[in-house]
């Protein structure tokens, strides 16, 4: 859930969210079971994005491998529309910094990312 909210957020970074987020999303949400009472909550952030808290920050970073997944997720979205934008760049960069996931990581999650959208 704090994964899924964190890519949200990502999507919502810019102010709006885009066709092509929609789409990511989507198809994110289709590989996952969300609860039921957590289904229209998941559903709000499509019309709204959430909250940003430290606590999620602090959550998602508490283990290593589970920072690494929200980020790759992270990047993923910011490269729905296979172009980083420089606001997207800021953007993954606090969250990286905020998960506490390493430059050497961050750039093998880019260069992952970068590969699967070519």
């Amino acid at each position: 859930m704090n994964i899924l909210r964190a890519v949200f957020i990502c999507a919502w970074a810019d102010g709006e969210m885009q066709e092509s987020e929609q789409n990511v999303l989507a198809e994110l949400l289709a590989r996952i079971e969300i609860a039921k009472e957590i289904h229209s909550l998941v559903q709000s952030w499509m019309t709204k994005a959430p909250e940003e808290s430290d606590d999620l920050w602090e959550t998602l970073s508490a283990d290593p491998e589970t920072a690494k997944t929200a980020l790759y997720q992270i990047v993923n979205m910011a490269a729905a529309d296979k172009v980083f934008q420089f606001s997207e760049l800021l953007m993954m960069d606090r969250f990286r910094e905020k998960l506490g996931v390493s430059q050497e990581d961050y750039e093998e999650i880019v260069k992952a990312i970068e590969n699967l959208v070519r």
